[in-house]
C-alpha cells in the first residue's frame, strides 16, 4: 500500500509486546503451553490435567510434554504422556501450580460455617462467573431450584413486573419475615427510588437543558447560559447530561473567565476616524518644509516613502508648540506627532547650521572650534608665564 519495501514484525504491530494487551488477552485463560528448563533438556508442557493420585503428583490422564534431545547423533523429538511419575515436567512448580488449579472445589451443608472455603468456592464457581454478567431466566431457575433443595424460601412481597429483585430466606418463621417485607414494600422503602422522592438534579439538568434549546448560538445565547456551570463539571458530566459539544463548552469556560458566570459579553470599543481637510494637510507640511524647522538630507531617503530624511532642529514638543502658535486651528497634538513618526524625520541635538552630511560625521562648526583653540591657548599661555 505504501510502496515501501519495510517489513514490520506481525506480533509487535498487533501490540504483543506490550504487557498490558497481553495481561488483557490471558484474562480468564486458566492454561497456556510453558517450558520447564532441565539440565540437558528443555520440556515444553502442552496439556494439563489433575487427578486424585499422589503418587503422580495429582497429575492426570491428559498430561502431555515434548522435548528435543540428541540420540545417535541424530535430532529427535520425544513426546510423552503420563503413565508414572517421573515424567519429566510433573514435578515443576509451575505444573503443580496449575494441576492444583483445576481442582474442583464443593461444599456441603455442614460446610457453610467454613469462611475460608466457601471463600474459595465463591471465587472458584461465583465471582468470575457473576461480575458483570446478566443471568438468564434458565440460570435463574436454576439458582431457584437450588436454594429450594437446601431449605431457602421465596419471600418476596411483590411481582417481577414492579422490581428485579427477590428474597430468600432459610429462617423457620419465613412467613414473619415476608409480612416485615410486605410492610417495608408498601410503605415505599424497598423501592429503587422512594415514592415521595422529588430528584432535584433530573429537574436542574431539564431546566438547564430547556433553556440551551430556547437561547440562540453565539457569545449572547448558549455560550452565556453554558458558563454558568462550565466550570463546576467535566466535560464527560455536560456531554452526557445537556448533550453538548466540546467546542461549546471550551467557549463557554473561555466566557465565563472574561466576562464571569452567566455575564453580558464586554462590548468591543469603537473607533471613528475623520479624514483630514486638504488645508490642515498643507499647514502641516508648509511648517515641517521649512528650513527654520528642519534640515533636509542631501542624498539620503525614506525606504517606505522615497522622501527625502529631515532631521528636526528641535524637539517634537517644542516643534508642536510652534506649529500651534502659528496655526492655532490647524491638526491637534496626537495627529502632528503621529505624522512625525518613522524614519523620514529623524531629531539630532548637533544640528548647530550644518548640513546633514557634516552633521552625520560629526563635524563642529566655526563657532565651537574657535572656542575650543582660544581655551587651548589660554591655557598653553598660563603654563608659559608660570
Amino acid at each position: 500500500m505504501f510502496h515501501t519495501k519495510t517489513r514490520f514484525s506481525g506480533p509487535m504491530i498487533m501490540g504483543f509486546d506490550k504487557p498490558d494487551i497481553c495481561k488483557k488477552l490471558l484474562e480468564g485463560v486458566l492454561f497456556r503451553p510453558y517450558f520447564v528448563n532441565f539440565e540437558l533438556v528443555r520440556v515444553f508442557v502442552f496439556g494439563i490435567a489433575r487427578s486424585e493420585n499422589d503418587q503422580w503428583g495429582y497429575a492426570g490422564v491428559g498430561f502431555k510434554s515434548s522435548f528435543l534431545f540428541y540420540l545417535a547423533k541424530e535430532h529427535c523429538l520425544f513426546l510423552q504422556e503420563l503413565k508414572k511419575i517421573m515424567l519429566f515436567g510433573i514435578e515443576n512448580t509451575i505444573t503443580q501450580r496449575l494441576i492444583q488449579t483445576l481442582k474442583i472445589l464443593s461444599c456441603s451443608l455442614s460446610d457453610w460455617n467454613n469462611d475460608v472455603l466457601m471463600e474459595e468456592v465463591y471465587s472458584y464457581h461465583l465471582k468470575r462467573r457473576t461480575i458483570n454478567h446478566k443471568f438468564s431466566e434458565c440460570e435463574l431457575n436454576v439458582w431457584r431450584i437450588m436454594l429450594r433443595n437446601i431449605g431457602c424460601h421465596d419471600v418476596t412481597p411483590f411481582s417481577k413486573q414492579d422490581l428485579k429483585y427477590e428474597f430468600w430466606t432459610r429462617s423457620l418463621n419465613h412467613n414473619i419475615e415476608k409480612n416485615v417485607l410486605k410492610q417495608l414494600y408498601e410503605f415505599g422503602f424497598l423501592m429503587s427510588q422512594p415514592v415521595n422522592f422529588y430528584d432535584v438534579s433530573n429537574t436542574f439538568w431539564n431546566c438547564f437543558q430547556e433553556s440551551l434549546t430556547t437561547n440562540k448560538k453565539g457569545d449572547d445565547g448558549k455560550q452565556r447560559i453554558l458558563s454558568i456551570i462550565a466550570n463546576d463539571f467535566k466535560y464527560e458530566e455536560l456531554q452526557k447530561q445537556l448533550s453538548v459539544s466540546n467546542d461549546l463548552i471550551s467557549k463557554a469556560r473561555i466566557h465565563c473567565h472574561l466576562n464571569g458566570p452567566g455575564g453580558s459579553s464586554m462590548k468591543k470599543p469603537s473607533f471613528t476616524r475623520e479624514k483630514l481637510l486638504s488645508e490642515k494637510l498643507q499647514e502641516f507640511e508648509k511648517f515641517i518644509n521649512d528650513k527654520a524647522h528642519v534640515v533636509m538630507s542631501s542624498y539620503k531617503t525614506d525606504s517606505k516613502t522615497g522622501a527625502p530624511i529631515k532631521y528636526l532642529r528641535d524637539t517634537k514638543q517644542a516643534l508642536w508648540e510652534k506649529f500651534h502658535a502659528e496655526f492655532p486651528n490647524g491638526i491637534h497634538r496626537t495627529t502632528f506627532k503621529t505624522k512625525l513618526q518613522g524614519n523620514e524625520y529623524i531629531y539630532r541635538e548637533d544640528l548647530g547650521g550644518l548640513c546633514s552630511t557634516c552633521s552625520r560625521y560629526g563635524y563642529e562648526i566655526f563657532v565651537d572650534i574657535r572656542k575650543l583653540i582660544e581655551n587651548k591657548f589660554i591655557d598653553s599661555v598660563k603654563k608659559v608665564l608660570s
